[in-house]
């Protein structure tokens, strides 16, 4: 996968800014809103955006839901889960086959109603014909893993197919989390 990052369309940059902007503004909102109710306090969720114009897209991410990309084969995750666990990876104080286990799996830094501003981060992309994004919550990425996605992805020729075996597949595996998915193909 090619991620660019110089020489994109003047109009697909701004709208990614545009689209983080407004994720800030909900978290800044979700937090003002939270903050002194009883029970609602410390509430957040995570979010994940595509915006696609012809070959040209991005994603907005914050939190741990995830964007990934089928092409040719090849599944690759396209975000960064923003959580403790996946600091003490890049840190290395935790090596990545440990990561089911460890007990910092889903507890996140970054999200939409965190305390101070909300940092979404913005993937740019290139894509081409028969690509597919797979956008997801925790409950379907952290329930099956790469492997599982790819055969699924693979496997049914329409989205909403794909969906619904992924969502249909996490269940069976024991999914307690809410468990979304969307597929898009170019």
């Amino acid at each position: 996968m090619k991620v660019i990052e110089a020489c994109r369309s003047s109009t697909i940059s701004l709208l990614a800014e545009q689209v983080a902007g407004e994720v800030k503004r909900l978290s800044d909102r979700i937090l003002a809103e939270t903050r002194n109710e009883p029970g609602l306090a410390g509430m957040g969720t995570t979010v994940v955006v595509a915006v696609l114009r012809g070959r040209e897209g991005f994603l907005v991410h914050l939190g741990d839901s995830r964007g990934y990309l089928l092409r040719d084969g090849c599944l690759t995750q396209l975000t960064r889960d923003h959580t403790l666990l996946q600091k003490l990876i890049e840190d290395g104080q935790v090596r990545p086959q440990d990561a089911d286990a460890h007990p910092a799996r889903g507890r996140l830094v970054r999200f939409v109603g965190m305390d101070g501003p909300g940092r979404p981060e913005i993937t740019q992309l290139d894509l081409q014909t028969a690509d597919r994004l797979l956008l997801c919550t925790d409950g379907l990425s952290g329930i099956l893993d790469a492997d599982q996605l790819l055969r699924v992805l693979e496997s049914q020729q329409a989205p909403h197919e794909a969906c619904k075996m992924l969502v249909a597949q996490a269940n069976a595996a024991g999914g307690q989390d809410n468990i979304t998915a969307i597929v898009a193909e170019v």
